[in-house]
């Protein structure tokens, strides 16, 4: 690339399970940035530490919750929701959906069961991923996929598969 042409975006830095290669890529990432391209990337806040040391002179943003205002305004952008504003009103009479609904995931996550389902809120986290997993399940015809050795694994499995994968989101 021609220096300063470059404009990329790695998200999910924390989700490469090799750790000597995300070392090699932030190396690269320095040089690329040096060379006066833009790089963006992304990773949990948790997960920022075993990179710091790689990342001084990067400016790093700390994106926070998302506000009332936001999420009102996220969920009035949601497509195919009947009533927004009656979801923000259940959203924040309950106190435990309240707090979760601050990270993006888990609002969209609300507003597509919302959007799909129409039917009573969770109680808590978990109860909210297992309606959204078991939803999406319902969707899959897991015959039509390819499989190792043409073994489908059973719905139960899947869903296993996918709260486990979904409790490391946030």
């Amino acid at each position: 690339n021609a220096a300063g042409s470059l404009f990329l975006v790695l998200d999910g830095l924390d989700e490469v399970s090799d750790s000597s290669f995300t070392l090699n890529l932030l190396d690269e990432v320095r040089r690329w940035a040096g060379q006066g391209n833009v790089v963006l990337l992304t990773c949990r806040t948790r997960s920022l530490g075993a990179y710091k040391s790689k990342l001084t002179g990067f400016d790093i943003l700390r994106i926070t919750g998302l506000d009332f205002a936001e999420q009102r305004l996220f969920v009035d952008k949601y497509p195919a929701l009947q009533d927004p504003h009656k979801l923000v009103e259940a959203l924040h009479d309950q106190p435990t959906m309240r707090q979760l609904v601050s990270y993006p995931f888990l609002l969209d996550v609300v507003c597509y069961l919302a959007a799909n389902e129409h039917g009573k809120l969770p109680e808590c986290r978990n109860e909210l991923i297992e309606q959204a997993i078991n939803h999406l399940l319902g969707k899959v015809d897991s015959t039509q996929l390819d499989w190792p050795d043409n073994a489908a694994p059973s719905k139960y499995v899947l869903r296993r598969v996918l709260a486990r994968a979904s409790l490391l989101l946030r």
